[in-house]
């Protein structure tokens, strides 16, 4: 049944996309926070904030990105701000528990991507009835010249009854099993009537 039945949908993207939202916030206010103090009166904080306008400049748009890129590009600001050159301007700003909560809300989101992306990996591997019917054809079609040269050769040559009893039997049992199909793909709507 799973073939015919396939979900396409995963229970964890509602909780993928509220990681993402979470992760987004958490750039988003650090990134108004620096903005804002671009316009500080205070000196320190105002040359704090060009140092870290500076560094967030590259990845100023990461929350647009799609999934893996934010992923990256936060990954990569987050190691930015750590760098010696830039923890005083973090420090200055009071930063740290922002940069602390983004690196926590990027590892969790990405530990859920992975998660359901291994589990997509999983699907695609499953076949669907697109991929296996060629397969079963053929397969079927094989079984089937084999009986029939072995039915063949036993009438032409050897006629020997009880061989004609069993391979008359394989038919008949193959033979059932394709009606039995037919009739279910027909009550689903997807066979011929």
């Amino acid at each position: 049944d799973l073939i015919y039945k396939q979900n396409y949908a995963y229970a964890s993207t509602a909780d993928i996309t509220s990681k993402d939202h979470i992760r987004g916030e958490l750039f988003l206010f650090m990134k108004g926070i620096i903005d804002a103090y671009m316009h500080c009166p205070t000196e320190e904080k105002k040359a704090a904030a060009q140092v870290l306008s500076y560094v967030i400049k590259p990845y100023r748009s990461a929350n647009n990105k799609s999934y893996s890129e934010n992923t990256a590009e936060i990954t990569n600001l987050v190691k930015s701000l750590r760098l010696e050159e830039n923890t005083q301007a973090v420090t200055t700003l009071g930063l740290q528990d922002i940069v602390d909560q983004l690196e926590a809300a990027n590892i969790d989101f990405n530990t859920a991507f992975k998660t359901r992306s291994a589990e997509k990996r999983g699907r695609k591997a499953q076949m669907n009835m697109r991929d296996v019917r060629p397969q079963v054809d053929a397969a079927y079609n094989e079984m089937a010249n084999a009986i029939n040269v072995i039915y063949q050769a036993n009438e032409m040559v050897q006629k020997d009854e009880e061989t004609r009893t069993v391979l008359g039997g394989i038919i008949d049992k193959i033979n059932a099993l394709i009606v039995e199909v037919n009739d279910k793909l027909t009550r689903r709507g997807q066979g011929t009537k």
